[in-house]
């Protein structure tokens, strides 16, 4: 696993990148972590308007960082900022 050292930035790209490296589908880690497979897609693409609220993109990425074997703090901390530069251009339009 020494490529993902090589991994500058969580972001919904990298952690797809990764999932399918490892071998991993939607289904399994569905399995574990009782997240749904739309959700997880929906993190993968940045489509954050899915989500109601960032508490529970928060506690997906968490569940979703563990179950891939990554340091779930780097991982919030890098898709975070992402989110929050969309949600400070997104307040009151609707989205």
């Amino acid at each position: 696993r020494d490529w993902l050292a090589q991994v500058g930035c969580f972001d919904g790209a990298a952690l797809k990148m990764i999932r399918e490296r490892l071998g991993v589908d939607l289904q399994a880690i569905f399995a574990v972590t009782r997240i749904q497979p739309r959700f997880l897609e929906d993190i993968e693409a940045e489509a954050f308007g899915s989500f109601p609220a960032e508490v529970y993109l928060r506690s997906y990425l968490i569940e979703y960082s563990r179950f891939l074997g990554l340091e779930s703090q780097r991982v919030l901390n890098d898709y975070l900022q992402r989110y929050r530069e969309w949600a400070a251009n997104h307040r009151g339009c609707g989205s």
